[in-house]
């Protein structure tokens, strides 16, 4: 019984805009729920960094930005890595076994440890900006010290956001779901705000005042949603057991390996030259879209099942359920994503519409990450399949040697190809790392840790399918270069749509690779 309770607290930790747990319903209903609940706050979102565009263009004022954002995030991954995972799974026992009193002990020990840990690293920037992020980024003394005022304002970002992350899973471990696309709605709207009030006066110091604005209103009602709907004491606190921080130490090694291929890949790409790092922020933003409205939502549902079927010990179960969906998600993605390669120049044409060409220098460097970010996306889904199943199997331990090598391996390679290559360079091996090296390393892996998975029969009912789209896509790719380019945008946007779907649904049919009516 207790296993099965760890399992299912997993399953509620990164998913926390599911509906499906407020009633029973089917999984089907959880996606498209959740899906549509999903959009507005990510419309909003897409909308302040077209405003971002819009008002300041892509120069070293915005790769300043979006170097801040990164490193934010960079370090609340490496900070909260433990919450989902470690923290919030035995808050839930602790207030199933000992009582809500005993639960608020434990998640405020760690509350009060973040605040410190955030105050440390906001006084280190407000002390020594321009050498913290110069530990972050290749970028000239000279050239961060021209963006000092949105460094210092930056500050007081990463307290917020480590407290703003741990209330945000706390919350969502109690069921509401809805709280983390409130918060980010609220950013956005503040930001939007900010940018249209200040970007005239302050430049893009704007944007970082309105995300720091927005956050500490977003901390404010959610201490008092804890207060008032959890009746939360922040004063009461106990320490975790040894063997609870042996876990944490376990999963922090875990987490390592990952930052450094984080950490890699910012320093590596500010030192190509300005406006770089924001065309990969727009580039894979835009790209990965489908990501965040298909994958993330339908994820959200089918890891709720790996958990359930794992518990039971089905494990047929869950490799059929796994190759199903995978085909399912290949299926969307793969054509998706090839659509988005193809028209990545028009995409832009469309959403840049404010822009000239002379004022946005870096669209051909966005087109460039838009590509190959689209033609990654079915990829990007297995590895998040799989992992969801090795956190469902409870193999952590199991993937701590793997996670290492892998993205260690991944680090070293982004270092030589942007060392050698510059932006090419970058391009094939992003490329290489989600098409070639990460589903070869989950290949032993899966003998080795989950062998019911049977990952040699998916990719025998699925390599047809990859390999005929992608030579219709290399078809279309020649059509549109040498026919289709003189018609004008709209004409290419419709046949390139209308060509690849059409010859989707033919290709399907033929080998009845897909089922539209899966069932999770």
């Amino acid at each position: 019984m207790k296993k099965e309770n760890k399992i299912t607290s997993l399953s509620c930790l990164g998913y926390t805009n599911l509906q499906v747990f407020k009633k029973q319903e089917s999984y089907k209903k959880g996606i498209i729920s959740s899906t549509l609940l999903n959009i507005g706050s990510k419309g909003i979102g897409f909308g302040n960094s077209l405003l971002l565009v819009y008002f300041f263009g892509s120069n070293m004022g915005t790769d300043a930005y979006f170097l801040v954002l990164s490193i934010v995030a960079f370090v609340a991954s490496f900070v909260n890595g433990i919450v989902p995972y470690i923290i919030i799974p035995e808050a839930m026992r602790v207030r199933e076994h000992k009582g809500l009193e005993a639960e608020q002990g434990y998640i405020n020990f760690f509350v009060w440890l973040y605040t410190v840990i955030g105050i440390i690293i906001a006084l280190t920037v407000l002390l020594a900006p321009l050498f913290f992020y110069s530990l972050f980024s290749k970028y000239s003394i000279s050239q961060l010290d021209s963006q000092h005022k949105l460094l210092i304002v930056s500050s007081i970002l990463f307290p917020l956001n480590l407290l703003l992350n741990i209330f945000m899973t706390v919350l969502a471990s109690h069921k509401y779901f809805t709280v983390p696309m409130l918060v980010s709605t609220i950013n956005n709207i503040i930001g939007i705000v900010f940018l249209l009030l200040f970007s005239k006066s302050v430049g893009i110091s704007a944007a970082a005042a309105g995300l720091a604005i927005g956050s500490i209103v977003n901390l404010i009602w959610l201490v008092y949603y804890l207060k008032r709907k959890l009746n939360w004491n922040f004063l009461f606190v106990t320490k975790p057991s040894k063997s609870n921080w042996r876990d944490i130490v376990l999963m922090e090694i875990n987490v390592i390996p990952v930052a450094i291929q984080s950490y890699v890949t910012l320093y590596m790409l500010s030192g190509l030259g300005a406006g770089i790092i924001t065309s990969y922020n727009y580039g894979s933003q835009i790209a990965l879209i489908p990501e965040v409205m298909i994958v993330t939502q339908l994820l959200a549902i089918i890891n709720i099942k790996y958990n359930e079927l794992s518990s039971q010990n089905k494990l047929e179960e869950i490799d059929r359920l796994f190759r199903k969906s995978m085909q399912l998600l290949f299926f969307l993605l793969l054509p998706l994503g090839y659509i988005i390669f193809l028209l990545s120049h028009e995409i832009l044409a469309v959403l840049f519409i404010f822009k000239k060409k002379s004022e946005l220098v870096a669209l051909k460097d966005i087109a460039g990450f838009m590509g190959v970010f689209a033609v990654i996306l079915p990829f990007r889904a297995l590895d998040l399949m799989l992992s969801g199943i090795t956190t469902a199997q409870q193999k952590i331990k199991e993937g701590v040697l793997f996670a290492t090598i892998l993205h260690i391996s991944i680090a070293i390679l982004i270092y030589l190809a942007a060392n050698f290559f510059s932006l090419k360079g970058f391009y094939f091996i992003t490329v290489f790392t989600y098409g070639i090296l990460m589903p070869v390393f989950y290949y032993f892996f899966i003998q080795n840790v989950t062998p019911f998975i049977k990952i040699t029969k998916w990719v025998k009912e699925s390599a047809l399918f990859v390999l005929l789209i992608t030579i219709g896509t290399i078809g279309i790719y020649f059509l549109k270069m040498y026919v289709l380019y003189k018609y004008g945008l709209v004409i290419n946007v419709l046949a390139v749509v209308s060509i690849m779907v059409a010859f989707t649904l033919l290709i399907n049919k033929k080998i009845k690779f897909a089922e539209y009516n899966t069932k999770f």
